[in-house]
């Protein structure tokens, strides 16, 4: 996906463990607007 987002014109990377590592990392994270949010299905 970070390639694609290159190919676009975006400034993206991949982050070595994902959300997770980053915010044990202590950067900083952004929270998503409640009217932004879609839950996507669950398939069982």
């Amino acid at each position: 996906m970070a390639q694609k987002l290159r190919d676009r014109g975006f400034n993206a990377f991949v982050i070595a463990g994902g959300l997770r590592e980053w915010s044990k990392a202590g950067y900083p994270l952004e929270q998503v607007p409640e009217a932004d949010i879609v839950l996507l299905p669950v398939f069982t």
